[in-house]
């Protein structure tokens, strides 16, 4: 690539040249002096990537995504100590998120936010750009999982599925696996994936993805709420409190998860807990009439 530029510095003072002898010797300074300037500052600029990028970029212009690929991987390992953060991020964005290799465009964003996260592409620093992209794909995942599994309760009722809504609901299982390996940090859709689990009836497969879940996003008030729910069903009541404690620490106003605190606090005999924690959901939730029965219970 710089060799090209170089070609058009020097076919610039051989066209000067020509006007040159046209004019009879009459020197023109400007004219010189813009074509040279204006080739070095090309020059420069394009110096900064490699031909590997630059072809890289060309062929999924091509749609050519596979040869695209193989000039991005190369250009990886060339521009590697300058940091430039653009190679991977593109790889992620322009290859690997349109095939729906996220795991791959994953392993890449980390990549391009470990080279340089405040580089510029596109007018905005790589560190937006990589949480735009899991973001646009991580809602195209989770909404195509959201509407098949709302489209199996709603013909159920709660119901066991039959066969077409199972189908259904491994569909919708799939894409909320999808939506969680894309952004493991999004609490709410491990709480869908569970349910799909649930509605399938699938007691070992609730489990493991709630372990799985609490291994990636161990802060998650959502995937304690999961765990807590989880140890409560097995009758570890102990358990069960710590987590929904952490669990209402990461979701202080939410009355599910004050409920299931209170349940629990009264299994261990903490009625005065309990009975605190419900005067805090009565204030977030003045109008709902379980907080009321469970007060008046304890």
């Amino acid at each position: 690539m710089r060799t090209g530029w170089l070609y058009i510095c020097v076919q610039g003072l051989l066209d000067y040249k020509i006007i040159n002898t046209k004019q009879k010797g009459k020197i023109v300074k400007r004219q010189l002096i813009f074509i040279i300037l204006a080739a070095l500052v090309l020059f420069v600029d394009q110096g900064c990537e490699s031909s590997e990028f630059v072809s890289a970029k060309m062929y999924v212009q091509q749609e050519d995504l596979e040869t695209a690929e193989e000039f991005f991987l190369k250009a990886m390992e060339l521009e590697a100590e300058k940091d430039n953060a653009k190679v991977p991020f593109l790889l992620a964005r322009a290859v690997y998120a349109p095939q729906r290799r996220y795991e791959e465009m994953n392993q890449m964003l980390e990549e391009a936010l470990r080279r340089n996260p405040s580089q510029k592409l596109e007018g905005s620093t790589i560190a937006d750009l990589v949480q735009n992209l899991r973001q646009v794909e991580w809602t195209m995942e989770y909404k195509l999982g959201a509407d098949l599994y709302n489209a199996v309760i709603q013909v159920t009722g709660g119901k066991p599925p039959e066969e077409d809504q199972r189908e259904q609901l491994l569909q919708a299982k799939a894409h909320f696996e999808t939506a969680a390996l894309i952004r493991p940090d999004e609490g709410s859709t491990y709480t869908n994936l569970v349910y799909c689990y649930r509605q399938l009836g699938d007691k070992e497969g609730e489990r493991a993805a709630v372990e799985n879940a609490l291994k990636k996003n161990p802060e998650s008030g959502w995937v304690l709420l999961l765990a807590g729910e989880l140890a409560y069903n097995d009758g570890d009541y102990d358990k069960a409190l710590e987590l929904y404690k952490k669990a209402h620490q990461a979701l202080p106003d939410n009355v599910d998860v004050m409920q299931r605190l209170t349940a629990t606090y009264l299994d261990v005999g903490d009625s005065q807990a309990a009975l605190e924690v419900l005067e805090k959901a009565r204030r977030n939730a003045p109008k709902d009439p379980d907080v009321y029965y469970n007060l008046g219970a304890v």
